[in-house]
């Protein structure tokens, strides 16, 4: 029967299952743990605010804005602030930011308009038509 040590300090250890002695195991918990002082631009993964995620099947640019009306988790898309930079005021909650080239990382101010969500579905569901049963010429 083989004997297992402590990766740390090589003492006997009374399970299997178990690679550190209880005291090396709190002293390593207590090392790698998280540090509560690593939060935010403290972090070593921080990305300056900035992530990018799926929403709706498509990658989206989200901007930390805590303070901002529309945030959601402190975050806000980056299209949307794009537009309400241009147009000088908040989006309202029927309006979005539609992308005129389908690219949604692009989120210059001359690829972006103002819909409202009904405008929006219309048009992608025409789009959707023409793009199944093209018009034969």
């Amino acid at each position: 029967m083989k004997i297992n040590r402590c990766r740390n300090c090589g003492t006997i250890l009374k399970t299997s299952k178990s690679i550190r002695c209880k005291t090396c195991a709190n002293k390593w918990i207590a090392t790698h743990r998280r540090q509560k002082d690593q939060v935010g631009a403290k972090h070593p993964r921080w990305k300056g605010g900035i992530m990018t995620c799926k929403s709706g099947g498509h990658p989206y640019v989200f901007v930390l804005r805590p303070d901002h009306p529309r945030a959601y988790r402190g975050y806000v898309k980056r299209a949307d602030l794009v537009l309400e930079k241009k147009l000088g005021r908040c989006l309202t909650r029927n309006e979005l930011a539609h992308h005129k080239d389908h690219n949604t990382l692009n989120d210059h101010p001359t690829n972006l308009e103002v819909m409202s969500h009904l405008e929006h579905m219309r048009l992608h569901q025409k789009e959707a038509v023409k793009a199944r049963w093209p018009i034969k010429a």
